[in-house]
C-alpha cells in the first residue's frame, strides 16, 4: 500500500468513531427541528420521484443565474472576457486542489438542489426566498476556482521555448520569446 493510501486509511479509521457518534446523536437523540423536522419518509420519497419539482428547480436555478447581472455586466460574461485574455492553464486543470474544489462546489450545488427537491415547504416560496442568497454565498467560491484555473499575467508575459518556423529555411527552431 502506498504511503498516501495508508495515510488516508488511517485518517478514515480515526474519523470513524467521532462520525458514528455524531450520526447516532443526530438520528436517535436530537429532537426533530427545522424545515425537515416534521417531514415523513413517505412524503419525502413522494417528492423525490415527482419530476415536475426537478424541472421547476432547474428552471429557477437557471433564471436566478441569468438574473445575477445584465448584458456585459453579467459576472459570467466578465469571467469569460477575463478568460479570453488570460487563457486557461491546462496544467492547473489537472491539479488535485482544482479538481477537489470543483467537486466540492458541484456537490454543494447538488446538495442544495436536492434540499429543494425534498423540502416540505411550498417550493415556489422556498425558491423565491432563498435561491438568491444561495447564489450570493456560492459565488465567491466559484470566482476563486475560476481565477485559480486562469494563467497569471506573469505566465502570459513570458513564453518559454515556442516552436517557430524559420521563413527562409522552412525548418522549425526553438526560440525564447518575450511579449
Amino acid at each position: 500500500m502506498s504511503k498516501n493510501w495508508r495515510g488516508m486509511a488511517l485518517f478514515a479509521i480515526g474519523a470513524a468513531a467521532p462520525l458514528a457518534l455524531a450520526v447516532c446523536f443526530k438520528f436517535f437523540m436530537a429532537p426533530p427541528t427545522g424545515t425537515f423536522g416534521q417531514a415523513s419518509l413517505g412524503d419525502t420519497m413522494h417528492r423525490l420521484v415527482e419530476w415536475s419539482r426537478y424541472l421547476k428547480i432547474a428552471k429557477a436555478f437557471w433564471i436566478e443565474g441569468v438574473a445575477q447581472g445584465a448584458g456585459i455586466a453579467h459576472p459570467i460574461v466578465c469571467l469569460a472576457a477575463l478568460g479570453a485574455c488570460l487563457k486557461v492553464s491546462p496544467e492547473r486543470l489537472r491539479q488535485p486542489v482544482i479538481i477537489c474544489s470543483l467537486a466540492t462546489l458541484l456537490a454543494v450545488y447538488a446538495g442544495y438542489f436536492y434540499a429543494y427537491v425534498i423540502t416540505p415547504l411550498d417550493l415556489n416560496w422556498h425558491l423565491n426566498t432563498s435561491l438568491d442568497r444561495l447564489y450570493a454565498q456560492l459565488w465567491p467560491s466559484l470566482l476563486f476556482l475560476v481565477l485559480g484555473i486562469f494563467k497569471t499575467a506573469e505566465e502570459l508575459a513570458t513564453t518559454t521555448l515556442t516552436n517557430q518556423r524559420d521563413r527562409t529555411t522552412g525548418r522549425t527552431k526553438n526560440k525564447k520569446i518575450k511579449r
